[in-house]
C-alpha cells in the first residue's frame, strides 16, 4: 500500500514537472512577440523595433497617404527615429485584444499622443503580425486614414502636385527614394550650387539619380525633414532640414535648405537647390 502511494506521488510530481517545463505554444510565443513590439513602438526604441524584425521583414500601412505603402526593416527604423520629432511627448500604444492562430496574430490597438501641431492623435488600429522563428516577417497596419491625414499629413484636399511632392519627400525620409525619382522627367535639369563634387548643372533623369546615389555613398542621413511645401501653377518650393553624417570625416552637416521645382504634366522638369554649401564643405573637409 505504501509503495503504491509513493509511486502515485512520484508520478504526480513528474506530471507537475512536465507541465512546468512545457514549451509555450507557437501562438503564445507570437503574442508575446507582438506585445514586446508594440511596447517598443510606444517607447520609440529603435533598436528593439529593428531586433523584432527578420532581415527580410516588411511593414505595410493602408491608404494613399505619404506614410502609406510597404517598407523594409531599415526604412521602418528610419521612420521610428523621427517619432519624437513629431510627438515630443511620445506616442503611446495600448493593446485592447489579441487573437493568434499559427504564425499570425491579430491585434486591436489604440494610439494616443500630442502632435507638434497641437492636435491630439488618437487612432484605432487593427494590426496583423506574421512571424517566423520568433521574428516579424510581415506587419500590416489598418487604421482610420482620415484621422491620420488630418493630424499627420495636414488634412484637407490640396494641389495634386503638392500632394505628389509631399508623398515623395516623406518616402525619401523613410529611406525609399523611388517615388521621388519616379516624379522626375527624363529631360530634367538639375542645378546644385557650390564647389562640392556634385555641384553644377546636371541634365537628364539618369544623371539626376546618379547625383543622389553619389551623395548616398558619401554618408548617411541622420535626420531628414520636410519643413514646408508651397506653390501653384507649375512652380513649387520646399524647405528641408537635414543632418548628414559624412563617412570619411565623421563630421555632421546640419543645415536647412530649399529646393525650387518646376513641374510639367506631373513631372519635375527643373530642380534647383539652395543649400548652405559652406557648412557642407566644412563637413567634408579633412
Amino acid at each position: 500500500m505504501a509503495g503504491r502511494k509513493r509511486a502515485a506521488k512520484t508520478k504526480s510530481a513528474r506530471a507537475r514537472a512536465k507541465r512546468a517545463t512545457k514549451k509555450p505554444s507557437l501562438e503564445a510565443r507570437n503574442k508575446a512577440l507582438a506585445r514586446r513590439f508594440v511596447d517598443a513602438i510606444s517607447r520609440a526604441d529603435v533598436d528593439a523595433i529593428v531586433d523584432a524584425y527578420a532581415p527580410d521583414g516588411t511593414c505595410w500601412t493602408s491608404g494613399t497617404l505619404p506614410i502609406s505603402g510597404t517598407f523594409t526593416r531599415d526604412q521602418v527604423a528610419a521612420a521610428s527615429r523621427g517619432v519624437l520629432t513629431v510627438f515630443p511627448e511620445g506616442l503611446r500604444f495600448t493593446i485592447h485584444a489579441m487573437t493568434a492562430e499559427g504564425e499570425r496574430v491579430a491585434i486591436e490597438a489604440e494610439s494616443y499622443g500630442k502632435h507638434v501641431s497641437g492636435k491630439i492623435y488618437n487612432n484605432k488600429y487593427h494590426f496583423v503580425l506574421r512571424a517566423r522563428r520568433g521574428k516579424i516577417v510581415e506587419w500590416r497596419e489598418y487604421m482610420d486614414t482620415m484621422h491620420a491625414n488630418d493630424v499627420l499629413c495636414g488634412g484637407g484636399a490640396e494641389d495634386p502636385v503638392l500632394a505628389q511632392l509631399r508623398h515623395a519627400g516623406e518616402q525619401f525620409r523613410l529611406g525609399n527614394p523611388a517615388p521621388f525619382f519616379d516624379s522626375v522627367a527624363d529631360d530634367v535639369v538639375m542645378r546644385i550650387p557650390g564647389t562640392l563634387p556634385w555641384s553644377g548643372v546636371h541634365r537628364g533623369k539618369a544623371r539626376f539619380v546618379e547625383v543622389f546615389e553619389e551623395i548616398g555613398r558619401s554618408g548617411d542621413f541622420e535626420a531628414f525633414e520636410l519643413l514646408d511645401l508651397f506653390g501653384a501653377n507649375g512652380r513649387y518650393t520646399a524647405r528641408f532640414h537635414e543632418v548628414f553624417h559624412v563617412r570619411e570625416t565623421g563630421k555632421l552637416a546640419d543645415q536647412r535648405f530649399a529646393v525650387v521645382y518646376r513641374v510639367e504634366r506631373g513631372k519635375i522638369v527643373e530642380y534647383e537647390e539652395f543649400a548652405d554649401t559652406e557648412r557642407i564643405a566644412q563637413a567634408f573637409a579633412k
